[in-house]
């Protein structure tokens, strides 16, 4: 296990790496650097298998429990940051965090055409979702039934909502993802 800055004090709350990340918790960040935050162990393992990880933030102790994604950052010459309790906290929406946090590049189409070929496929519309953990709930039964895209019409929910994100439980890795446009246009393309 290999973790960045060996030797080093852990990165703390105040730290220009973590003040950096901490800001995706907020949409119009994330919107503007194209980066949002993928929490816990199940979600980042299956960020890191899609390639989306940029970064990886740990506690000593959560990497230590969680040795796999450090050597699966490490093979993938992603970074993992060693940070405190309370940074680590800063950069979570949990009560209880679970020792690991990733910047993840969102990966996102804002036209359905842009992922429809000629072959059938399963595609999910959401209209007016607007709760995070429905939204991550119809995400995980779209990749379970064997949906390729899910497509987050207008007035539905961030999908890169931390909410969102941890309740698809890693199933926003394995989807195409559309954000914007109605619904009717949706289901009109498809």
């Amino acid at each position: 296990m290999r973790l960045s800055r060996p030797g080093a004090d852990p990165f703390t709350a105040r730290s220009p790496r973590v003040v950096a990340a901490h800001k995706l918790l907020r949409r119009r960040h994330r919107d503007e650097f194209g980066r949002f935050l993928a929490e816990g162990p199940q979600a980042v393992r299956e960020a890191l298998a899609a390639g989306a990880v940029e970064e990886l933030f740990g506690t000593v102790d959560g990497y230590g429990r969680l040795r796999e994604l450090v050597e699966a950052a490490n093979a993938l010459d992603v970074p993992a940051w060693p940070v405190t309790e309370s940074a680590l906290a800063g950069l979570t929406e949990t009560v209880t965090p679970q020792g690991v946090v990733a910047v993840c590049r969102q990966q996102h189409q804002t036209e359905i055409a842009r992922i429809l070929d000629d072959s059938p496929r399963l595609v999910v519309v959401l209209a007016g979702v607007a709760d995070p953990g429905n939204a991550g709930a119809v995400l995980r039964t779209a990749d379970a039934a064997g949906a390729t895209a899910v497509v987050f019409g207008e007035g539905s929910v961030d999908p890169y909502n931390g909410k969102c994100v941890r309740a698809s439980a890693g199933s926003v890795f394995h989807l195409d993802l559309v954000r914007g446009g109605t619904a009717e246009s949706a289901v009109q393309a498809a």
